[in-house]
């Protein structure tokens, strides 16, 4: 691969790496009515840059809190927190998950979650709530063990293909300048503790947040009534 990018590319001037600026994180609310049955709301707050230290401890916490199945029409209820939370109790159709999206000057962590638009107001408060109580310190020693595993697995297994692995050495570069292979990270996940977790997910929420919704947002709450 260095062979040939050597020899398409060697022609190009080094240059100056562009100056980076971090972004600045504002919050707010935003809520666009569409028809339809269902509401599709984010809530966020500011998360890692691809450069923070705390990158790997906020991603082990988005496995922690629960991401979409791995399997095509599977269901992770039993090992998604959010989404635990937000069907218990619910009369209708609805979903939720963590996110946790990191670029080179900025990141935003938190939750994405659908429902009906009748039962979005207690399906939203009680994702939020998951969040609220892992920040008090409600996170078990196996909860910790089995995010770190789906960590690295998901490290592992996005290696297996010649295509998403040159395209990670791609984009490693482009946004850092340098390559980090998956199996130096999955190393890198086993040093996290149940400490780091903690103290990122303290972090979240504890500023402005982010609510944007779309759908019939008629029934959504507004940042003050979720926190």
């Amino acid at each position: 691969l260095v062979d040939l990018a050597k020899g398409a590319l060697s022609f190009l001037p080094e240059g100056e790496a562009a100056p980076k600026e971090a972004t600045k994180y504002h919050g707010g609310e935003v809520l666009t009515f569409r028809p339809g049955p269902l509401v599709h709301a984010i809530l966020a707050t500011e998360g890692p840059s691809l450069g923070s230290k705390d990158l790997l401890a906020f991603s082990v916490y988005q496995k922690l809190l629960g991401v979409t199945p791995y399997i095509k029409w599977g269901s992770n209820v039993a090992t998604n927190r959010l989404m635990k939370a937000a069907t218990e109790g619910a009369s209708g159709v609805c979903g939720a998950s963590a996110f946790n999206a990191s670029y080179s000057d900025g990141g935003l962590f938190g939750c994405y979650v659908i429902a009906e638009a009748a039962i979005a107001p207690q399906v939203m408060k009680s994702v939020i709530g998951q969040f609220s109580k892992a920040s008090k310190g409600d996170i078990s020693d196996k909860d910790v063990t089995r995010a770190k595993n789906q960590m690295k697995a998901h490290l592992l297994m996005n290696s297996e293909s010649q295509d998403t692995l040159f395209e990670d050495i791609g984009s490693q570069i482009l946004a850092k300048g340098s390559y980090t292979s998956a199996e130096a990270v999955a190393a890198a996940v086993d040093s996290i503790t149940k400490s780091d977790i903690l103290t990122v997910a303290k972090r979240v929420f504890s500023g402005k947040p982010t609510l944007s919704a779309a759908g019939d947002v008629s029934t959504i709450p507004g940042l003050d009534e979720l926190f």
